[in-house]
């Protein structure tokens, strides 16, 4: 590119037209029309400024009409309307670029001028402008084709972001396999409970008496007579069948119970106690007294019931546990 020395400015007056003669309204000021490029030399495909300017234009009515030009040499970039210093002043500005080599013409504008009347319009068009255009490899200083450059080695992006999205979703994906396959694993193999010093019965049947005892329903403690009371049956299965009971929920123990060997309506009902004792404890259900003494006779009834299918010195032929055979 060449060095600009400042804009250089080509002022050419393409008309001056004195308000003034046959017919003329006396008190019109005095009209011209300006076309102005902001430098005489470019280089090509250069954008440079070519302005249009109307000077004085009273009551007339100015309007820029449709500039016709080669577009294979001149490009239009972009075009802007303004109004100038003073008052009268109107103009087009156009940014333009020159895509040939030598001495380019630019051709006149068009500017159709009103005074009263449609039929006094008329049309005049600016001095065509003249600019020089040099080719980039014969700019001073560029005698000759430059050397060719060597490819240029592109850096390796690293998708950081979309690889510790995919870490964190093969994390996620692992964790919860092995939540589930521990909890699996916990139901699955229930039956890894530790021996008792006492039988599961005498534990069982010490620890009802003791809750008869406190009457802590009557004192309206219902979830504490609750937490008592279910994990009183719990460890007493637990002790008595070696499940881990005590560690489960009301819905773990529902999922094996094919695996007790009570009959099923003993087990349903002591899966019923548990599911209402847990609408007390984690729902805060408030039960009647009444209610809680028929859970703690049924806690009693449970045991004793059960004992058949445990201990040894009960063990016997009677027909009822789901694990009898013919």
């Amino acid at each position: 590119m060449h060095s600009r020395s400042g804009i250089a400015g080509l002022f050419i007056s393409s008309l001056l037209i004195l308000v003034s003669g046959c017919g003329q309204p006396p008190d019109l000021p005095p009209f011209s029309i300006d076309a102005i490029v902001d430098t005489t030399e470019a280089t090509i495909g250069e954008v440079i400024n070519f302005q249009i300017t109307v000077h004085g234009r009273g009551n007339r009515k100015i309007e820029f009409g449709n500039w016709r030009q080669d577009s294979a040499k001149i490009q239009v970039r972009r075009s802007q309307l303004f109004n100038g210093p003073k008052a009268d002043d109107i103009g087009i500005r156009l940014e333009i670029a020159l895509w040939d080599t030598g001495r380019i013409e630019i051709p006149g504008f068009p500017v159709i001028i009103t005074k009263t009347s449609p039929r006094d319009s008329f049309t005049l068009y600016t001095d065509p402008v003249y600019v020089a255009v040099n080719s980039l490899l014969n700019h001073p200083g560029q005698p000759q084709l430059r050397p060719i450059k060597g490819p240029v080695a592109i850096p390796v992006m690293i998708p950081w972001r979309t690889i510790i999205l995919l870490i964190l979703l093969i994390s996620l994906i692992i964790t919860i396999f092995t939540l589930w396959r521990r909890r699996i694993n916990r139901i699955a193999f229930p039956t890894t409970a530790g021996i008792p010093i006492e039988p599961a019965d005498i534990i069982a049947m010490r620890r009802l008496e003791n809750i008869r005892t406190t009457k802590i329903w009557d004192q309206g403690d219902f979830k504490t007579f609750y937490l008592d009371l279910t994990s009183t049956l719990k460890e007493y299965v637990e002790n008595a069948l070696f499940f881990k009971t005590l560690e489960m929920t009301t819905t773990e123990i529902e999922s094996i119970n094919d695996h007790f060997p009570f009959n099923e309506k003993l087990t349903a009902d002591w899966i019923d106690l548990m599911t209402r004792a847990d609408l007390v404890k984690f729902a805060r259900q408030i039960p009647v007294s009444a209610t809680c003494r028929t859970d703690l006779d049924f806690a009693d009834r449970f045991i004793a019931e059960t004992l058949k299918y445990w201990k040894i010195e009960l063990l016997s032929d009677t027909g009822d546990s789901k694990f009898e055979t013919s």
